[in-house]
């Protein structure tokens, strides 16, 4: 009887998590992908700090300065903050967290208020975990030539 219960509970805590967990639509293409990100830049994340705005209450709200390498699309910035949600536990909010000094691959899209957000269905990155060869074909697609 403990077994078959404890069996039944195990099931149950399996789907729960995949349910809260994080879903990301696939992107059909580079391009698409490009079309849909305001600005695309490398850069070291420097300071994280609370921030007010978004859907989570501020408990979960973020703002990480980052000091910017190379802008791949927008408008060249020294320094840029970008928006996002602190990653849970569980992942069901798509948040992020980005540790100091590490260089990271940003997709962010523009608010309604100018600020740019980014979360992890915009395959926001740290740069070394991002594939081979795979940077150069983003670069082709945004400056072609």
């Amino acid at each position: 009887m403990f077994r078959s219960l404890f069996a039944t509970i195990s099931v149950l805590f399996l789907f729960t998590s995949q349910a809260i967990a994080c879903s990301c639509a696939q992107f059909e293409s580079i391009e698409e992908h490009v079309g849909i990100s305001d600005v695309i830049f490398i850069g070291a994340a420097e300071k994280t700090g609370r921030t007010l705005s978004g859907l989570f209450g501020s408990e979960y709200n973020r703002s990480t300065r980052f000091s910017v390498a190379e802008m791949l699309k927008g408008e060249k910035d020294e320094k840029l903050f970008v928006t996002h949600y602190l990653s849970l536990d569980y992942g069901a909010n798509c948040g992020l967290t980005f540790e100091k000094g590490v260089e990271y691959l940003v997709f962010a899209f523009r608010r309604q208020n100018g600020s740019l957000t980014t979360h992890s269905c915009m395959r926001t990155r740290k740069k070394s975990e991002f594939p081979d060869g795979l940077l150069e074909e983003y670069r082709e697609v945004i400056n072609p030539g």
